[in-house]
């Protein structure tokens, strides 16, 4: 009966110990996990904070290029102009020319 006991107090030591040992994984399972969520929660913000930098960059490049196309045509309008314009103040040049030696 001695024997037997000792036995059965080993067993359930062992049993305790494996207990022990399969309890300790799951915390450490639970902690890397933890630890995994929190990396790809951070590594997501970093994505995110460039994605939007890079948005923000294009979109003032946008801005930018939709002004100095703006600030092209009013140039290209001044250049129309004055080149309809030209033979006009030629006509109205040589009409003074005209009248000047006429009277």
């Amino acid at each position: 009966a001695r024997v037997t006991d000792e036995v059965i107090e080993e067993i359930d030591e062992t049993v305790e110990a494996y207990n022990e040992a399969q309890q300790e994984v799951a915390r450490e399972i639970e902690e890397t996990e933890r630890a995994a969520k929190r990396e790809v929660a951070r590594a997501e913000r970093k994505v995110a904070k460039t994605y939007n930098k890079a948005e923000r960059e294009v979109n003032k490049a946008a801005r930018e290029a939709k002004k100095a196309k703006k600030r092209f045509q009013k140039e290209l309008r001044k250049e129309r102009t004055i080149r309809c314009l030209w033979p006009v103040v030629l006509n109205i040049m040589a009409m003074s020319v005209v009248c000047a030696v006429w009277f």
